[in-house]
């Protein structure tokens, strides 16, 4: 999907400023190497075998929630029945119906799947002293990391669309009182 090649080109670009101005502050790569290993490569660990737990979490919490909360509502399928021009007697493709959420639920699992994968590289290849061999458990962080920015993206967008999508107001009703 088109989405996932920006958030691994968005992961390239930030690693490579990162490695460039971390390259700028050691002056070479052994103290680079050197760093990592010893103060940075435990951190790694722990947080994203942290962060895939609470992910996990997340993905069934959020999708379940706003698919009740959200897309099974008469509002989002009236505002969704206007946006793409329905008339009665019109079929709805779930697929369709539900193509946002879908989305989101694809770019968390890819989150959990990088931020393990982020894990278990730090307690592999990261006691590796070759530069090239590093680059898979210093990356990950960065690729992990995107597709999180990407999903609260499309959760922000979708969210700020709902609220935006109905009238000005609401009228109070005697369940309101």
């Amino acid at each position: 999907m088109k989405i996932i090649l920006i958030c691994c080109a968005a992961a390239l670009i930030g690693y490579g400023i990162s490695i460039s101005v971390a390259f700028t502050l050691a002056g070479c790569w052994d103290m680079l190497i050197n760093a990592y290993q010893t103060s940075i490569r435990g951190y790694m660990f722990a947080a994203f075998l942290g962060a895939s737990s609470f992910l996990i979490s997340l993905l069934t919490f959020l999708v379940t929630n706003i698919k009740e909360k959200m897309f099974d509502s008469a509002d989002y399928l009236r505002v969704y029945v206007s946006h793409n021009k329905l008339k009665k007697g019109d079929y709805i493709s779930k697929r369709k119906l539900y193509s946002p959420l879908r989305l989101i639920g694809m770019l968390l699992v890819c989150a959990i799947f990088t931020s393990i994968l982020c894990s278990v590289s730090q307690l592999t290849l990261g006691f590796s002293s070759n530069k090239y061999i590093l680059f898979i458990p210093t990356f990950t962080p960065f690729l992990a990391v995107s597709f999180l920015i990407s999903a609260l993206s499309q959760i922000h967008s979708l969210i700020r669309q709902w609220l935006d999508s109905g009238s000005d107001v609401i009228k109070v009703s005697e369940e309101h009182l």
